[in-house]
């Protein structure tokens, strides 16, 4: 949908208040009854045809957003408006492309001028090594003030990456699981680790690409972080769950692919249509003195680590 001129909205309301003032006049003339009842009858068919007009107009005039929100009602009332992929597509608060940001990087980078794979892939390289690995101003945070803030974590990044697909017009969803707080060991400081909440949410990407829902990996660390992580841990034969990663072993670690095997994951959560739904169901809200600890501490430690571990590969690189 569109956003229609100023005349449009206008000639709407028109239609609107005279289908409501036919639909009161028809009733009316039915009240009085004899042979005006006929008259009455045609005034309120009349008056509810043009009042469905005037709506259908006027929704026409809303704005995107707005006009998604009323097909997302409509298609939760089992309506066959839309094809059943639209709900992936949706923006929602959290998915909120319709952003001045979101909508001027996806017309800069033209993404909609590619065909699907490469939509995709384009899309994920952007969010994977142009938004590095870092803590947000707070845990859930839409998706332009991700692009804002220029960093995320693997579940804010999952937000932007989803907003991205959906503006450039691939379907997606969330696929959410419960993983080990051992996941972050070693990338933020151990008294942080100690706190954690024992089980941790982890949001991953799939995109509908050619009729088929692909989940789209690698896109929570930024490239030099991965190979940071790899090269910190290259000695570690077989499985480990650590540094922002859970893998088979580092030998084979390809930042890319599957990087969260089952020993990570303690629940399987299932599909979402969109992050607010999952987060309506699993809150990550704190209250003022956990906010204010994350905000004004923990944040700026937790980034300090991911930052000191890059330099480690930096440094590293010059010593060789």
């Amino acid at each position: 949908m569109h956003f229609n001129m100023k005349n449009d909205r206008i000639l709407a309301l028109i239609y609107f208040v005279s289908a409501v003032f036919c639909v009161i006049a028809g009733a009316l003339y039915l009240s009085k009854g004899g042979t005006v009842i006929a008259l009455g009858i045609v005034m309120m068919v009349a008056g509810a045809a043009v009042l469905v007009y005037a709506v259908t107009r006027l929704r026409g005039c809303e704005p995107p957003e707005k006009a998604e929100k009323v097909e997302k009602l409509l298609k939760g009332a089992g309506s066959s408006i839309a094809d059943d992929s639209e709900k992936f597509i949706l923006s929602t608060p959290l998915l909120n492309y319709g952003s001045e940001n979101i909508k001027t990087l996806v017309k800069q980078k033209r993404w909609k001028d590619l065909d699907e794979e490469k939509r995709v892939k384009y899309i994920c390289s952007f969010v994977r090594d142009k938004i590095p690995f870092g803590f947000n101003s707070a845990l859930v945070v839409p998706a332009s003030k991700v692009l804002k803030e220029g960093m995320g974590t693997v579940n804010t990044k999952a937000v932007l990456l989803m907003a991205l697909l959906r503006s450039s017009g691939i379907p997606c969803r969330l696929r959410c699981r419960m993983i080990t707080k051992d996941y972050i060991y070693g990338a933020v400081p151990d008294f942080i680790y100690r706190v954690a909440e024992d089980s941790l949410p982890l949001t991953e990407v799939e995109a509908l690409v050619r009729g088929e829902w692909r989940t789209l990996y690698g896109t929570a660390l930024d490239s030099d972080l991965a190979a940071a992580v790899r090269a910190a841990n290259s000695d570690i034969e077989g499985g480990y769950i650590g540094s922002l990663v859970a893998v088979d072993g580092f030998q084979t670690f390809v930042n890319g692919d599957d990087n969260y095997y089952n020993s990570g994951i303690k629940e399987d959560l299932g599909t979402y249509i969109s992050p607010d739904e999952f987060y309506k169901d699993y809150p990550r809200q704190m209250n003022f003195a956990r906010t204010a600890a994350y905000t004004i501490i923990c944040r700026r430690l937790m980034n300090k680590s991911a930052e000191k571990l890059r330099d480690s590969l930096l440094q590293s690189e010059e010593d060789g």
